[in-house]
């Protein structure tokens, strides 16, 4: 006899509803179907590249790629090409502590202006 195996969805349905901590394998299904669940990315979002020093760190929405380049001088959005590109310009700085400290202003300013957030005072060095 094989016990039936619930779905994802079911499981994690269950385990809510009967408050059970999950453990083992049923722990490691329920991660995975909210890894998966968070990773759906509609591909029609066009998403564009976010470099520092030339090399590529994430990607941004072109709404909030605009939102950044018009928010001072850190940030600069490349339209030239087929593929925009949003950057961390000179003008950002040349060292972590300048380019952290001029991407924190720009964050700071968004942050008071209601753009972003759940704000954590966190800095994440650049």
């Amino acid at each position: 006899f094989q016990p039936r195996r619930l779905s994802r969805a079911a499981a994690l349905t269950t385990s809510a509803m009967t408050a059970e901590p999950l453990h083992g394998p049923d722990l490691m299904d329920h991660m995975l179907f909210r890894i998966q669940a968070v990773n759906q990315i509609p591909y029609n979002l066009g998403l564009i590249d976010f470099t520092v020093s030339g090399r590529p760190v994430g990607k941004v929405t072109p709404k909030v790629a605009e939102r950044l380049a018009s928010s001072g001088a850190a940030f600069e959005l490349s339209t030239g090409t087929n593929t925009p590109t949003l950057t961390l310009s000179n003008a950002a700085g040349v060292t972590v502590e300048q380019r952290t400290k001029a991407v924190s202003a720009v964050m700071e300013r968004l942050r008071d202006e209601g753009y972003i957030a759940g704000w954590r005072d966190e800095l994440f060095k650049v």
